[in-house]
């Protein structure tokens, strides 16, 4: 792969080539017919070939819309990756500095803003990883804001690194402390990261280098965990709210990531200082409030899980909570200053429309099997009617592979339904179940179904732990939700939209 374009790419794991000329992707089902030069841009993607220079925007172009569909994974170009494990080798320091030196994107400089408050072990690791960072240090400073710690330990920890201490007299909050970090920063790029964080050694490597797009403003890195002292260490594991996935995306305020955590961001500080910095009146929500106000002066942003830091997430039970519920309350002050962005929007493929309606009376009426029966109807009807379609068009698919492409989309709607309906409703679904415990009762199995499709093997902990988890985890996010709705008076926020497709 040509080393112009800022991603390499490699096929999708549910795609795969019926032949030559046709491409396919199981879910959801979409067969792509190629042309000649279609498909020999794929097999050199595929392949890692060197593209000719004259060809890159052009290739740029069709490799983006085929990734924005997901048939297409954006990752790191192999040689990146190859450069970042040999430059973190055991080397003298001025070779690694070198090497960082000449590399083309890495030469910005950038300043990391911390803001901080009574976390003196904390701070301690977070600056430790920072200076075992692989980044020029004449490119690089380090600034951290004290919000008036009262400890007497924090800013005796600070004191033992080269940093820049700026300390306050009085509480502020995160969002001011950053800014006044940025307004005295020296860097083209600023990098926020938070005292309870300790950053990879490859961290500034790999996000700096997406800036030599000049129509970047921001990226956002993966959020992991590297404590494990309570089963919520091993729940944010997997289903921490700041780990956006697993693979390279743009951030786009409707798209798969709308926003990035600003404990693992870089941003141009050009353009965080003209969008007004921070809202210094938040507490919660003050990232993603920053980057829509930056994304509606059509900037580019990506996440790039590959430039990762580990986070200490709160892993007691009332803090978790808490947490969550303000997160879940910050959508409510987010949808009023956006208009509207975060509407719940339930996509549902149109001739599922009788299934779905069936659930419904399936509950009202306490008559499982009628929503059996309507499922296998349904399946059957989609089987034959779909089989008929790639036929007329002389697209021969096998029957195992429609089959699966069909129980996949019915599994993803189920999924999003019952996980958008517990996470946000949960508090009223328990008020049925309570004031009608003869056929409400019924109601509970969207909780109970939403739990199932949730749980993952890869999450390391006991089914019945994960459901006592995501449980506790969902009714304080719904409670937290309709709190926020009633404060910000954003009534209309609490009833969800269905969009068919």
């Amino acid at each position: 792969m040509s080393k112009h374009l800022l991603w390499d790419y490699r096929l999708a794991e549910d795609v795969c080539f019926v032949d030559k000329q046709m491409l396919v992707k199981k879910f959801p089902l979409r067969v792509y017919q190629l042309n000649k030069n279609m498909a020999k841009v794929l097999e050199l993607l595929q392949e890692g070939s060197t593209i000719p220079a004259e060809l890159i925007p052009k290739v740029a172009n069709f490799a983006e819309k085929l990734a924005d569909n997901h048939v297409l994974v954006r990752k790191i170009p192999d040689d990146v990756l190859k450069d970042i494990s040999e430059t973190l080798e055991e080397t003298p320091a001025g070779a690694r500095e070198s090497a960082h030196a000449g590399s083309e994107g890495n030469n910005l400089f950038i300043s990391i803003v911390i803001p901080i408050r009574d976390r003196p072990r904390e701070i301690e690791l977070c600056l430790k990883s920072i200076f075992n960072c692989q980044y020029p240090k004449d490119k690089l400073e380090v600034i951290v804001v004290d919000d008036a710690s009262t400890d007497g330990e924090t800013v005796k920890a600070i004191k033992k690194y080269p940093v820049t201490l700026i300390e306050l007299p009085e509480n502020k909050g995160q969002s001011a402390c950053r800014n006044l970090g940025v307004s005295r920063a020296k860097g083209d790029i600023i990098a926020f990261t938070d005292s309870d964080c300790e950053v990879s050694k490859n961290w500034l490597w790999v996000m700096s280098r997406c800036f030599q797009d000049p129509e970047v403003a921001f990226v956002g890195g993966g959020v992991y965990t590297n404590r494990f002292e309570t089963s919520l260490d091993y729940y944010e594991e997997g289903r921490s709210p700041l780990l956006m996935g697993e693979q390279v995306q743009p951030v786009k305020k409707k798209g798969v990531i709308s926003y990035v955590p600003t404990c693992n961001l870089l941003i141009r500080k050009y353009i965080f200082t003209s969008v007004g910095g921070f809202n210094q009146d938040l507490r919660v929500g003050e990232d993603v409030d920053l980057l829509w106000r930056v994304l509606e002066g059509e900037h580019k942003g990506w996440y790039v899980p590959e430039g990762y830091i580990w986070h200490h997430h709160r892993n007691q039970l009332y803090p978790f909570l808490k947490r969550r519920a303000q997160y879940a309350g910050s959508e409510a002050m987010l949808n009023k200053n956006h208009g509207g962005n975060l509407k719940k929007i339930l996509f549902i493929p149109t001739w599922q429309l009788p299934f779905i309606l069936g659930v419904g009376l399936s509950v009202l009426f306490s008559n499982l099997w009628l929503a059996v029966c309507l499922l296998v109807l349904m399946f059957i009807l989609e089987f034959a009617l779909k089989s008929v379609r790639l036929k007329s068009n002389k697209l021969d698919l096998s029957s195992k592979l429609l089959i699966n492409s069909i129980w996949q989309s019915y599994g993803t709607t189920f999924r999003f339904a019952t996980g958008l309906l517990t996470r946000y409703y949960l508090w009223l679904l328990l008020t049925i179940a309570v004031i009608f415990p003869t056929n409400g009762w019924w109601i509970l199995m969207i909780p109970v179904i939403s739990t199932m499709l949730e749980y993952r093997k890869e999450y390391r902990l006991s089914f019945s732990v994960f459901t006592t988890c995501y449980l506790l985890e969902m009714f304080a996010y719904s409670v937290g939700f309709l709190y926020g709705c009633l404060k910000q008076k954003q009534y209309r926020l609490l009833i969800f939209s269905v969009n068919f497709r």
